[in-house]
């Protein structure tokens, strides 16, 4: 189908539900809300979109982002390629040129045909650093990009990578004549199977199905998506039938919504993290960092937050991929003792310690109410710092989100090197603002490495990420999304569970 040699790699996540591996646009069958007549369908989430982060994987972006826009390519459930934009792509013996044949029948919602300079321009806007995407180091490799005609792009690489289909699934591709004014909120343009119609900050957004998308319009007419922060509105929501899919409940919420109704785990994988910033007091020391790894209660966390169905883990990365092994996903356990013991010693027991959470992830509250009790356990006098979700992004972006702060980030079908360059606070020079030459030539060497030289370079990064303590994961998890009948089929993408057009058909 194409002449992409790309490196077959297992999936980080957890394996795709069934019906996932049906993203590819190619004898679509209507999904069961369709088939039941439903033209309108509405979802619900607990925040506002950030539309100045489209480049960058945000979970609250995850409902209508794959909906409005397409992409180049989306990974199988075995790691490959498969067309989206690009129709098919050839890359060189030397993997430093690809060439992208782009489908002809694309339009923007503008009524523009989707040229390749569209596709360059997208490309570039993820290497821009405000633009936050989690892949910009990818995109920064691109030495040249040339339209050779209106559907054809080359690529030329600065250096030889395995991974840039990493980049094309997830950099939407924008309009580059309407892109820089999307912030607003009136100029949020795709070639996509739904057009954004309308949006009122902290009440809605309204899709309509795109009569001339490439892939057929879908029978679901219209998307509306409820902004609802606080779970027990949403969990109303759904029962009186105001809403149809519910999106970033705990698992304790999930546990009381009643009978009748469906939970899915179709994708994703995300980690619950505390983050530590290790260029400033008391974190700049390593025994600091350590002492709170041994303090955080990760089983239960898992158990008492996830209901036991995420994996208490000390590192980024899941079982089954290169570099895994049991001994680093249980390096740090729990011993709060000895963790005591260290705080003191160090002079730190009764230090004031601000942790930062986002208050519009209901998740992670519940998450800081175990690691508050675990930080105070040892000595710190916690101060919570709970923002809203807007400003969280934007501390977030700025790489400001203080001495302590709580997280989450998801991988899925990404390369176990996007684990230490995709996230803002795990790469180096990130929001932790930990870095060193060590770190760079690990991620380096796990970069170059291939075959059996793989897990051996994998496993020699996990154990330097683990001991230097600077993020520490808590929990991954399948995120649980709550349906009614009927809409039990949604569809999302391994990595960050973005919703699939294919789950409302035609597309």
């Amino acid at each position: 189908m194409n002449g992409s040699n790309t490196t077959r790699r297992k999936l980080l996540g957890l394996s795709l539900a069934a019906g996932v591996a049906a993203m590819v646009p190619s004898g679509f069958v209507a999904s069961r809300a369709a088939a039941q007549g439903k033209t309108t369908v509405t979802l619900a989430q607990t925040g506002d979109p950030i539309l100045n982060a489209v480049m960058q994987a945000n979970n609250f972006n995850q409902l209508y982002e794959r909906l409005v826009f397409d992409n180049l390519t989306v990974f199988d459930e075995n790691h490959q390629p498969q067309p989206r934009l690009a129709e098919s792509w050839e890359t060189s013996a030397d993997s430093k040129e690809i060439t992208l044949r782009l489908r002809k029948d694309a339009k923007f919602h503008s009524g523009r045909a989707l040229t390749a300079a569209d596709v360059i321009y997208s490309l570039q806007q993820a290497a821009v650093p405000e633009n936050l995407s989690q892949l910009r180091s990818l995109a920064q490799i691109i030495a040249s990009a040339e339209a050779i005609d209106d559907a054809t792009v080359r690529l030329t690489l600065s250096e030889p990578t395995g991974r840039m289909f990493e980049l094309f699934e997830l950099t939407p591709i924008v309009d580059k004549e309407t892109f820089s004014h999307i912030e607003g909120g009136q100029n949020v343009v795709g070639t996509g199977a739904y057009i954004w119609k309308s949006y009122q900050p902290g009440n809605s957004i309204v899709l309509e199905a795109n009569p001339d998308h490439w892939g057929g319009s879908p029978e679901v007419k219209t998307i509306e998506i409820l902004i609802i922060r606080e779970s027990q509105a949403l969990i109303a929501a759904l029962r009186s039938g105001r809403a149809d899919a519910i999106f970033g409940l705990t698992f304790l919420d999930v546990a009381t919504v009643g009978p009748g109704f469906n939970v899915v785990n179709s994708g994703g994988r995300e980690a619950y993290v505390v983050g530590l910033d290790a260029s400033a007091a008391p974190f700049n020391d390593i025994a600091a960092r350590q002492a709170v790894a041994k303090s955080i209660d990760r089983e239960r966390i898992n158990k008492q937050v996830f209901r036991g169905a995420g994996t208490a883990t000390s590192l980024w990365w899941a079982q089954g991929t290169p570099g895994w092994s049991e001994e680093l996903s249980n390096y740090w356990k729990y011993d709060p003792e000895t963790a005591k013991a260290e705080i003191a010693k160090l002079g730190l027991a009764g230090t004031k310690l601000p942790v930062t959470v986002n208050g519009a992830d209901l998740v992670n509250r519940s998450v800081f109410d175990i690691v508050r009790n675990n930080l105070e356990a040892i000595g710190f006098a916690v101060e919570p710092q709970i923002i809203d979700g807007a400003e969280f992004n934007a501390r977030n972006s700025s790489l400001t989100l203080g001495t302590c702060f709580l997280h989450k980030t998801g991988f899925g079908s990404l390369s176990e090197v996007a684990c230490a360059t995709a996230t803002l606070h795990l790469r180096p020079g990130g929001g932790t603002h930990f870095d060193s030459q060590e770190f760079k030539d690990l991620i380096a060497a796990a970069t170059a490495a291939s075959g059996e030289a793989q897990a051996a370079a994998n496993t020699n990064l996990g154990q330097y990420l683990v001991e230097q303590a600077f993020n520490l994961p808590s929990v991954a998890v399948q995120p649980p999304i709550v349906t009614v009948p009927g809409l039990d089929d949604l569809k999302t993408t391994n990595a960050f569970q973005y919703i699939l057009p294919s789950s409302f058909s035609g597309a």
